[in-house]
């Protein structure tokens, strides 16, 4: 049988752009519980509904790195755990709206990861044994091959997260700016 499958430069191509989001996700996930913690202890603003909402995108973030990391690890590669400098937090507003700004690059990020799958998609001969696809390298030796519609659907499973995310970092800073100023 013949599947859709990335070419070697697709595999380095989309290993690399995903190891650039891994450290956008890494950040994104240590921020989300200082932001809250500060909200609660230094600006006395303990809206559940706020930290709720804080704490999901938190929560999305730590599963799309986990699926990311499996996705590198699938396609050969090896995840770089990197991170970008934390910002100090001294003004929560600021950070939420950093945290934003970091949640739009990191869409354009996954964005960018399909297009590259679709960029490097090449036809494979493989078998299905057991449920995944194996086919034979230039070496003589057996690999499991991924189809590019599934590594497409959880990249843009991943986007449309991120969709949410920014949305409901928009509404989170609404609210904190009408706590902080009421």
């Amino acid at each position: 049988m013949e599947i859709e499958t990335l070419s070697d430069d697709g595999k380095k191509a989309l290993i690399d752009s995903l190891n650039r989001s891994i450290q956008v996700e890494y950040g994104l996930i240590l921020n989300y519980p200082r932001v809250i913690d500060y909200l609660i202890h230094c600006e006395k603003i303990n809206d559940e509904i706020l930290n709720k909402d804080i704490e999901k995108v938190g929560i999305d973030s730590s599963r799309h790195l986990g699926w990311v990391v499996e996705i590198i690890n699938k396609i050969g590669g090896e995840p770089l755990w990197q991170i970008d400098t934390i910002d100090r937090l001294i003004d929560a507003p600021k950070m939420l709206n950093r945290q934003l700004e970091k949640e739009e690059t990191v869409l354009e990020m996954y964005q960018e990861a399909v297009r590259l799958v679709r960029r490097y998609a090449v036809k494979a001969k493989v078998s299905d044994i057991f449920g995944k696809f194996i086919r034979t390298n230039k070496h003589g030796l057996q690999e499991e091959v991924i189809a590019t519609n599934e590594l497409v659907e959880r990249l843009e499973r991943i986007a449309v997260d991120e969709r949410n995310h920014v949305k409901l970092l928009h509404d989170s800073i609404a609210t904190l700016d009408y706590l902080m100023n009421k």
